[in-house]
């Protein structure tokens, strides 16, 4: 199956904006807290930087997971008690 170019843009889109709204979360907390403190902005943004990385790698996770369902539902295995079973 080959996608359009509109079919790319339909998937990115929303990809931009998560990223975006992901970043500007950060920006945020960091502005409200940087009227308390230097001690206070580098705590945030200590845990900002936890924050972004749990959030790549459960994204990454998701996206492996569906890869994998979709393969198998490619394949027309619906029963996706197999994938399951085999993960473990």
């Amino acid at each position: 199956m080959t996608f359009t170019n509109k079919d790319l843009k339909n998937m990115i889109i929303p990809l931009f904006f998560e990223q975006l709204l992901v970043m500007l979360v950060g920006i945020i907390d960091t502005f409200i807290v940087s009227f308390v403190g230097e001690s206070a902005v580098s705590g945030v943004s200590l845990v900002n930087s936890f924050n972004t990385v749990f959030i790549y790698l459960f994204t990454a996770l998701a996206l492996g997971g569906a890869v994998v369902i979709s393969q198998y539902i490619g394949r027309k295995k619906m029963k996706i008690q197999i994938v399951l079973q085999d993960s473990y």
